[in-house]
């Protein structure tokens, strides 16, 4: 036996959906903004950076890599093509070295 749902029914649900994902997107962006403004905020008054060095250095020496890298190992949580492209950038300086990369 089947259960034929109207086109009404049907129209409804979807109505629903698109409501509650709006509604997600509307709380997600307000959280989001907010955070955007403030890490650029810390970034020019250079607090960042006091925060991203040590982190970065804390995780870099369990690779035995030099305190350079802190800021491209941080960055690659973010997005891995922005730390990759600082390694390669540290190559091209003779900071790192192939292996290191």
């Amino acid at each position: 036996m089947s259960v034929v749902i109207g086109e009404s029914v049907l129209l409804e649900v979807q109505l629903e959906v698109l409501v509650k994902v709006l509604k997600f997107s509307l709380w997600v962006f307000a959280w989001v903004l907010p955070g955007l403004v403030a890490v650029n905020i810390l970034l020019e008054l250079g607090l960042l950076k006091r925060l991203v060095v040590p982190a970065g250095w804390f995780f870099a020496r369990f690779a035995n890599l030099p305190p350079e890298v802190a800021a491209a190992f941080i960055a690659s949580f973010g997005s891995s093509y922005t730390g990759g492209s600082m390694l390669v950038n540290f190559r091209e300086k003779g900071m790192l070295t192939d292996r290191q990369v």
